[in-house]
């Protein structure tokens, strides 16, 4: 690809020479939907209510996808972040059937286990409620507010 350098004046060019300058594009598939790099490497900074997900050693907040697989290579989470938030993310069992987590435009449902009534609620990119269950069996929910903690325990019955 050739390119002209020059100065542009009222008389036209001067200084004109042509040189062959080769430019090769720099292709990142680091992070990118058929290459996303490994949740389990990523870390969660800030409050709770607030955390961010970022590479390790890397003060800027990871943009790009994850994924947890299963031994057979089949993806069991995959999540897009932007600057650490997450923006959408999608599930799936071991025999490739979606599951229970979904979140889209930084709303929805991330389950943790194969209970699909465990796992963590996202708002505007953010984990804001952790749902699970307690040693006895029953069903409580973890709120991030304000970076503080609101316990909802099931009454006993």
């Amino acid at each position: 690809m050739a390119f002209i350098l020059g100065t542009a004046t009222n008389q036209g060019w001067v200084n004109f020479r042509e040189q062959e300058i080769t430019v090769a594009p720099k292709l990142v598939f680091a992070h990118h939907l058929n290459n996303p790099t490994e949740l389990d490497k990523l870390q969660r900074r800030g409050e709770n209510g607030r955390k961010l997900s970022f590479l390790p050693k890397d003060p800027i907040p990871f943009s790009g996808y994850a994924a947890n697989s299963y031994g057979n290579g089949q993806y069991q989470l995959l999540i897009q972040f932007s600057q650490g938030k997450t923006l959408s993310a999608m599930g799936w069992h071991l025999n490739g059937d979606p599951n229970g987590s979904k979140v889209k435009n930084g709303m929805g449902f991330i389950l943790e286990t194969d209970d699909p009534q465990v796992g963590f609620f996202h708002e505007d990119g953010f984990e804001i409620t952790y749902k699970r269950k307690g040693d006895n069996g029953k069903l409580y929910r973890q709120c991030f507010l304000d970076s503080s903690h609101i316990s909802y325990h099931a009454k006993d019955s």
